[in-house]
């Protein structure tokens, strides 16, 4: 769970002229990838995409994706989220990959993540005002071995209500940066 309660609250987020197309909402769904352990091991969809999740205590860890073009397996996993994450939490950690792309050239890649929650308030959208939000602020940074002097950088804004096991609305900002 996420815990809004202790924290002050202190922004207003106002997404209120945010124009919403409901013809191109994105689909997302959950699926177990174990008839046996359905509880710690899940899947999602979204955007044809496949991103495939594990808990393990009290932490939700990326293991892998695929795409039609690529895929990925964690082998050092990326940390998403502990639980319970309350206003001031922070968890980094180092992540390390391997995969194809377009199932014949190897894609390895490493780097770092570092997610806080950083913010509380209320969030306007364009169909309701949300008070105790929870703003969950990711930094990532990483590069594939193939080109070790360029990196992407990869900055997203999540934001959560004690209501609603889903996020209410992401932003996400990815920087390529070539060292030359």
């Amino acid at each position: 769970a996420l815990d809004i309660s202790i924290a002050p609250l202190s922004s207003l987020w106002d997404f209120s002229n945010l124009s919403i197309d409901d013809t191109k909402n994105v689909r997302v769904d959950y699926f177990p990838l174990s008839e046996t352990d359905d509880s710690t091991r899940v899947g999602l969809h979204h955007e044809h995409t496949n991103y495939y999740y594990h808990i393990i205590g009290d932490t939700l860890w990326l293991t892998g994706y695929e795409t039609s073009r690529a895929s990925m397996t964690y082998v050092l996993q990326m940390p998403q989220l502990c639980f319970p994450f309350a206003y001031g939490d922070t968890l980094c950690g180092n992540f390390l990959g391997s995969g194809q792309f377009y199932r014949r050239n190897s894609l390895n890649t490493e780097g770092v993540i570092c997610v806080k929650a950083d913010a509380t308030g209320r969030l306007i959208t364009p169909y309701d005002t949300i008070d105790n939000v929870l703003r969950i602020n990711s930094k990532m940074k990483y590069h594939e071995d193939r080109h070790p002097h360029n990196y992407v950088q990869e900055e997203k804004y999540t934001w959560f209500s004690s209501y609603c096991r889903y996020p209410l609305i992401e932003s996400v900002l990815v920087q390529i940066i070539k060292n030359s």
